[in-house]
């Protein structure tokens, strides 16, 4: 969820060759917000954020850190 309000400005979803839920996040609409993706898996890992039309791949062991600006919404 992205709002107006003062939230996190950092998140990190960690992978692991499964699919995933992560937990609401709110963070500060028009405001930079890193989301790191770290693959703890054994084989290569993608993250979709299909309202923004972003994917990303991250190797095994890797961390990948994304630099978002989002507009207010629900991701």
């Amino acid at each position: 969820t992205c709002d107006d309000l003062s939230q996190a400005t950092s998140m990190e979803i960690k992978l692991n060759d499964r699919p995933i839920s992560t937990p609401e996040s709110k963070v500060t609409a028009g405001a930079p917000f890193t989301l790191s993706v770290a693959n703890h898996g054994n084989s290569t890992c993608n993250l979709t954020i299909e309202e923004l039309n972003l994917l990303t791949s991250v190797e095994p062991g890797q961390t990948t850190s994304l630099l978002l600006n989002l507009e207010a919404g629900t991701y």
